[in-house]
């Protein structure tokens, strides 16, 4: 289940990649509450699932 729960996580990168996005556009829309994210230490985390969405 652990593995499973990883695999659902992204960067901004990948999120950039999937979304056809720059990576800084995802994280300014990211700061701005418009892409559904986290913040982990200094790094943005997104659920691969509400991003899908």
């Amino acid at each position: 289940m652990a593995a499973n729960k990883e695999s659902s996580i992204m960067t901004a990168k990948e999120v950039a990649n999937c979304l056809g996005l720059y990576e800084t556009r995802v994280y300014r829309l990211s700061q701005r509450g418009l892409i559904p994210a986290y913040r982990v230490g200094g790094s943005w985390r997104f659920q691969k699932d509400e991003i899908e969405e």
